[in-house]
């Protein structure tokens, strides 16, 4: 008996390891199929993320009147992302229901928010779009496939509602009469940090409700944006935000509207702090591919310098339950070959290619045989092509000015003179800080023709949004038809504000923007 007991317990462990290897393997088994399972596109219909990226050099010295050398390298990066709703759901139940999420989280957010004016402090949760378990588990899907396009920004569009988002960091101005106007994905923003979004909310909500929710997701962008790209946006406040009559409400067939906001921040331009982080939102950031030639030496070496972050979604489907995400991110720069070291052109024979491009152009609109500027091994790769930098003349010239004395009211006078020997349609928009208040009243439009003659027939249509003291700006917005060869003057009586010592700017020297 004492026997068999000793065999027992000596065949206890040898069963008890067989036993837990079996069960490693069934787990190890069990898995692997659950990743695959998660790895395989639902239905084959999720479609892998999309990156393109090309690199175009334009000679623009023959343009140049001083006859300095200025070569344009221009950096354009797409990336794209697809989203369908979950299976289980109709595509006309999905949209149904996530538009009805969508009208209860906004109602919830307007509540809140109505609350809080009266002395109830808001959760700042209430402030998002939505904060449902629904929404919660379709933001989990949603963040589920990304492979090349950057989770946080998808992140960012899917959680504050994000129908488009155009945001450009600008250092230098863009030579128009000498350099012309290129026409393909070139952020030609002023030198300042610009942005402007567009967000949907439920088309049944009241306009003062749309209002609330859409300043509060604006908020949320701008401080996301400004801790994404290392900038100042948040610093974009009442004073310099505004919204353009032509976008100011726009619906889709899917019961929602679309609000559109715009800021500008004139004394913020682009810097390597912002675009070291810009390069981190690519799949190989800054080790591999084209992205690799963009050094981190001071944008300062440049004689222009623009990136830019433009994002759009759109419906893949009548429900709007697939969507796509459409990142695209430009540097453009012109540069001086002989001096700047911006671009590590000249050690760019052994760039790696990034796995994840599914196309790396290198083209140029010259040949660049012998240029110094150039790795020789780069040179072989690049493939020239005329049409790769399409440059248009510019067909409009314009100039603004302030007319009186200090002490005195003054005009406004903006003039826009028509180079083309045809009539062009314009949209003339202008923003003027609350400091500068405008007269709409003595508002004058008047177009000259070749020989002098006065035409007051320029004006089709305005729009005026009057300023608030120390708060919003006024919004000027003309549609105009201006006549071939001809010159229209745009005048507005206006006044100066009293200021207090704490709201004149740090630089006195530099003066005040005025849009």
């Amino acid at each position: 008996m004492r026997l068999t007991e000793q065999r027992t317990f000596a065949g206890w462990p040898r069963l008890t390891i067989a036993g837990f290897a079996l069960a490693s393997m069934l787990l190890v088994l069990l898995s692997l199929s659950i990743a695959v399972a998660r790895a395989a596109p639902r239905g084959g219909r999720l479609a892998a993320d999309t990156f393109d990226e090309e690199l175009v050099l334009h000679d623009l010295t023959a343009q140049e009147s001083s006859g300095q050398r200025a070569v344009a390298a221009k950096f354009h990066f797409t990336l794209t992302h697809n989203h369908f709703a979950n299976e289980d759901d109709d595509a006309s139940q999905a949209g149904a229901k996530l538009n009805q999420m969508r009208y209860e989280s906004d109602t919830a957010t307007s509540t809140s928010t109505q609350r809080s004016s009266q002395g109830e402090a808001a959760s700042s949760d209430a402030l998002l779009p939505s904060r449902s378990s629904d929404s919660e588990a379709e933001s989990a899907e949603l963040v589920d496939d990304y492979s090349a396009f950057p989770r946080v920004v998808g992140q960012i569009a899917h959680t504050l509602g994000v129908q488009s988002l155009r945001l450009g960091f600008t250092q230098g101005r863009w030579q128009f009469d000498n350099w012309g106007l290129e026409a393909n994905h070139s952020p030609l923003f002023a030198p300042s940090a610009e942005l402007q979004a567009s967000f949907y909310v439920s088309a049944n909500l009241s306009t003062p409700q749309q209002d609330s929710i859409v300043n509060q997701r604006w908020a949320y962008l701008r401080n996301a944006l400004a801790g994404l790209l290392c900038a100042s946006l948040n610093s974009i406040d009442e004073s310099i935000t505004h919204t353009p009559a032509v976008l100011s409400h726009a619906s889709t067939k899917f019961g929602q509207d679309i609000r559109t906001l715009r800021g500008v921040l004139s004394h913020e331009t682009v810097c390597t702090e912002n675009l070291t982080p810009w390069r981190k939102l690519l799949p190989c950031r800054s080790q591999a591919s084209l992205a690799s030639l963009i050094s981190g030496i001071p944008v300062v070496d440049t004689l222009y310098t623009s990136i830019s972050v433009e994002l759009s979604t759109a419906c893949l489907n009548t429900a709007c339950t697939q969507r796509r995400l459409t990142l695209e991110q430009t540097l453009l720069a012109v540069i001086d070959p002989s001096r700047s070291k911006l671009f590590a052109l000249s050690n760019a024979s052994n760039i790696r290619a990034c796995p994840a491009a599914r196309s790396s152009i290198v083209s140029s609109t010259f040949n660049v045989s012998g240029a110094s500027f150039l790795a020789k091994a780069f040179q072989e790769r690049i493939v020239v092509n005329a049409n790769a930098w399409v440059s248009l003349p510019v067909p409009i010239r314009t100039q603004r000015f302030l007319r009186g004395s200090v002490n005195s009211p003054g005009h406004l006078v903006t003039q826009l003179s028509n180079l083309d020997s045809a009539p062009l349609s314009v949209l003339y928009q202008d923003v003027v800080p609350w400091f500068l208040p405008l007269y709409s009243y003595g508002l004058e439009v008047t177009t000259y023709s070749v020989n002098g003659m006065a035409n007051l027939t320029a004006l089709v249509q305005k729009s005026i949004r009057p300023s608030k003291l120390r708060g919003r700006p006024t919004v000027i917005e003309l549609s105009l038809v201006l006549p071939a060869n001809s010159t229209t003057i745009i005048s507005v009586p206006c006044d100066r504000a009293f200021l207090h010592f704490t709201e004149y700017p740090a630089d006195a020297s530099r003066g005040f923007d005025i849009g």
